[in-house]
């Protein structure tokens, strides 16, 4: 989010704008700093009082009542504990870096459009909000990025991937870390993914035999190992000592000459 948003000079003379109150005016402007990349403000009106007016003895309702007028003059959006959306944020702000990811609904596409005006508010009601904002929509389901990593280990075990919870979480710290991004395209369906990442390399190294395993070994433990550059035998007590290599000509070791 921004240190700080653009104002318009033509904010002066708006007519919407200067139909508010002065209180309305002035409450508007202390919002416009804390707009998220989409213009959405929280909608708990506790947090929202303490996080834009901390020092002012105004009441949570009293900032209830500031948000319906501006509702009421078109200015805003308002759904009680979920966000407070400002009209007209994509026209006046200009956002020059990557968008973060909004913590609140988008309740501006879900505004009916054949609905202009908003009815007579109540005295102590908020009838304004339920007549003229839906509800938001029923939760969809994200292709984008996946709810947490066992997600992807669901998914891929489903898809019998190699050594599945070493691989998910491989794959879920990548694209985590790249805010599921894909070079500069934002990822739309995260399980599309899969096809393109590479677990071959993964299998190998599982399927790779140690190096020891490669030497016989003695009744009594020793490994039977060749000086690879004289053909020497030699009996290793461990696997560091056949992993030192020969004494003689200070070259790895082979298994059999």
């Amino acid at each position: 989010m921004a240190k700080g948003r653009m104002i318009n000079r033509s904010i002066a003379i708006d007519p919407k704008f200067n139909s508010l109150s002065m209180e309305a005016q002035w409450l508007y402007m202390r919002m416009l700093p804390f707009m998220d990349d989409y213009g959405r403000v929280t909608g708990n009106l506790f947090e929202l009082k303490y996080q834009i007016i901390p020092s002012c003895e105004q009441s949570t309702d009293w900032v209830n009542r500031i948000l319906i007028s501006l509702v009421y003059n078109g200015l805003i959006l308002y759904e009680e504990n979920v966000c407070v959306q400002f009209i007209g944020f994509e026209k006046n702000q200009k956002i020059g870096h990557r968008r973060a990811e909004s913590k609140y609904a988008d309740i501006v596409k879900d505004r009916p459009k054949e609905k202009e005006s908003f009815g007579k508010v109540l005295k102590g009601t908020n009838n304004i909000i339920k007549d003229n904002i839906i509800k938001e929509n029923k939760t969809k389901v994200n292709k984008s990025k996946p709810r947490d990593l066992q997600e992807v280990i669901d998914y891929f075990k489903t898809k019998k991937v190699p050594d599945v919870d070493k691989n998910a979480e491989k794959f879920y710290q990548h694209y985590e870390a790249s805010g599921w991004y894909r070079g500069k395209t934002k990822i739309k369906n995260w399980k599309m993914c899969l096809s393109s990442w590479n677990f071959k390399e993964e299998q190998k190294i599982i399927n790779k035999p140690s190096f020891e395993s490669t030497f016989q070994k003695t009744p009594t433990g020793l490994y039977k190992a060749y000086c690879g550059k004289c053909g020497k035998r030699e009996m290793p007590n461990d696997k560091w000592q056949l992993k030192e290599g020969s004494n003689c000509c200070r070259v790895d070791y082979v298994p059999s000459m």
